[in-house]
């Protein structure tokens, strides 16, 4: 009596084929490396004969080798952080130093006079006249805080 049926090496194959393409519509990173162990586990098994039994060993082999592959290439090609460039010398030169309101700083923003520049400003509320300690530099505008005097001009 003949058995009826699909042979074993075409179910692997086919379900394979169907979880590669699952990882195209449902684009999760894990259900393609499924599906690659489950090719490779057909494709073994066209080559040579293999009891079912032996046949979900190698699948557990296979899934554990592409999912270790997977974990591995993650980790090969993680994106790192980029590093924090240094401020430019400029910048750190102005950090410290004392410029004088020409605008208030009202509701955070205001002008400051630093070397016969007028500067946008962020910071606290301070009068027009007084001096202000540049705190930091983001783009054009000066982060200021109070310098602890008054300077009228």
């Amino acid at each position: 009596m003949e058995q009826e049926g699909i042979d074993p090496q075409w179910v692997w194959l086919l379900a394979g084929a169907c979880l590669a393409c699952a990882e195209l519509f449902l684009p999760r990173r894990f259900l393609g490396w499924v599906g690659l162990a489950a090719l490779a586990v057909g494709g073994v098994i066209l080559a040579i004969f293999v009891p079912v039994s032996v046949q979900f060993l190698l699948f557990a082999f296979f899934l554990a080798l592409s999912l270790g592959t997977a974990i591995w290439l993650r980790r090969r090609n993680s994106v790192l952080p980029a590093p924090v460039a240094a401020p430019p010398p400029r910048v750190r030169r102005t950090v410290g130093r004392r410029a004088l309101v020409v605008e208030a700083i009202v509701d955070g923003a205001g002008r400051v006079e630093l070397d016969d520049r007028i500067w946008a400003a962020r910071g606290p509320y301070m009068v027009q006249g007084a001096e202000a300690r540049i705190l930091a530099v983001e783009g054009d505008t000066m982060v200021v805080g109070p310098a602890g005097r008054s300077r009228r001009r």
